[in-house]
């Protein structure tokens, strides 16, 4: 989940998929 958070900044759209 760590690892998500670090990329979910520029990848908003993507996180917010998961």
């Amino acid at each position: 989940i760590s690892s998500e958070t670090s990329w979910n900044t520029r990848n908003s759209s993507s996180v917010k998929r998961s």
